[in-house]
């Protein structure tokens, strides 16, 4: 979103911080957002839901029904983390895409993960 008075509104309601985005390009607008997580986001698109559109309400729906609460189930687990040793000798032969679809991860998460190895 774009306009920082309205994030901020939206900020104080929900008692959280909200962010400035670098913008990707010189001419763009700066961006903000808040970021909530969990049962705390459920709990609020419960709240936002009749005050949006079908289109909105759709994607809500779909957000609620992928939400499981459960900690231990393997949709909400983290990512099975080879070991540094191992992570290290896969970004000699590997892109970052390719050690990334191995691990199961976003390439960002696993260029991230790698890179803190390298610079310990």
């Amino acid at each position: 979103m774009v306009d920082e008075d309205v994030i901020h509104r939206v900020a104080n309601l929900a008692g959280l911080q909200y962010s400035r985005l670098k913008a990707r390009r010189k001419n763009w607008k700066p961006t903000f957002r808040v970021v909530l997580r969990g049962a705390s986001a459920v709990k609020w698109m419960l709240a936002l839901r009749p005050l949006m559109g079908a289109r909105r309400q759709a994607q809500i729906d779909t957000a609620i029904a992928a939400y499981n609460p459960n900690p231990g189930h393997p949709c909400n687990r983290r990512y099975a983390w080879p070991t540094n040793g191992k992570l290290l000798e896969m970004r000699r032969t590997m892109s970052w895409r390719q050690i990334a679809k191995q691990i199961g991860c976003t390439h960002t998460s696993a260029k991230r993960r790698i890179l803190s190895i390298t610079n310990t």
